[in-house]
């Protein structure tokens, strides 16, 4: 039987398939010895040459038909390398990650429409980040079917074994894109279907949390020595020496017995409220002594958080 072979690859869904479609010109014959050495177009053309020449155009009026005369067409001289059809272009499937309406990653994948038999050709794998993020750890799979034979790859796969083929991205920046080269040759005719999966990454939700460490730091000022019944003047700073803010600081001191305010009263109580990172506070009372002696006390700085600090006596 004379036939002229021809494979496609073709994409099926995100799968790429190819069909082998055979055509028979003449009736069936004995089969003819394949010959090296004939493309398809040199095909067409020995076969062209091999048709009778049509008759040339008469200008009289036409012969009377007789009966239908059979004509042999001469054998066809058909190769084995006829199935490398010339190139006719490629094919792209496309596939968005993890779905379509709410894409991570696209796979772009090019395959060529038709390869020939046992020669090597070239398709590519094209993996784009479409996101404004940096992925990490994107996994892209290739499972090779059983007629085809893996030569090579760039980058070179992390895992080449049982027809998988496997990379790792480490990083893919925002809108970037990686490409896959894959080179090898088709075995023996019939459909080659070559699949990619892509895992993508998670992208994680990153929160970004200060660690503070707040520091409170209280001075007291007073005069060393006063006349009896005299005002004394004493001064009260309180300090955030630490990181992050205080909030609701107060500065308490109980007063020894023998010193009171001006008011009469025996606590000294100001609310410095908030304290930034650096922030100061300053206040100041006016206190009587009710007799004569040494007066030695400490005041307190404290805030709702559980810091504390104590003035140097």
């Amino acid at each position: 039987m004379k036939k002229f072979l021809n494979i496609s690859l073709l994409l099926l869904g995100f799968g790429v398939s190819c069909s082998l479609g055979c055509r028979s010109w003449l009736g069936p014959k004995e089969p003819v010895q394949a010959e090296p050495g004939l493309s398809a177009g040199e095909y067409l053309e020995a076969r062209t040459r091999r048709l009778p020449p049509l008759p040339s155009e008469q200008t009289g009026p036409a012969p009377i038909q007789g009966p239908a005369v059979v004509r042999e067409e001469a054998p066809v001289i058909v190769r084995p390398d006829m199935v490398a059809v010339s190139a006719s272009g490629s094919s792209i499937v496309s596939k968005t990650y993890p779905w379509a309406e709410c894409g991570v990653v696209q796979l772009d994948k090019t395959m060529p429409k038709e390869v020939g038999l046992n020669k090597p050709f070239t398709y590519t794998i094209k993996v784009t980040n479409l996101t404004n993020t940096e992925l990490t750890d994107i996994m892209v799979s290739e499972d090779l079917p059983e007629n085809f034979k893996f030569l090579s790859a760039n980058p070179a796969p992390k895992q080449a074994q049982d027809n998988l083929l496997l990379w790792e991205v480490a990083t893919l920046g925002p809108k970037s894109t990686r490409e896959i080269t894959v080179s090898g040759l088709a075995t023996y005719i019939d459909s080659l279907r070559h699949c990619t999966s892509v895992i993508t990454p998670v992208i994680p939700a990153c929160a970004v949390v200060q660690v503070i460490q707040p520091e409170l730091k209280l001075t007291k000022t007073a005069p060393e020595q006063v006349l009896l019944c005299e005002p004394i003047q004493v001064r009260y700073l309180v300090t955030n020496s630490g990181t992050g803010y205080v909030p609701n600081v107060k500065i308490i001191e109980n007063l020894p017995m023998g010193l009171r305010t001006t008011g009469g009263r025996s606590e000294v109580v100001f609310d410095a409220g908030t304290l930034m990172a650096g922030q100061s506070q300053q206040f100041s009372v006016e206190l009587r002594a009710t007799d004569t002696g040494e007066y030695i006390s400490q005041a307190t700085a404290s805030s709702t958080t559980g810091l504390r600090t104590e003035s140097v006596p």
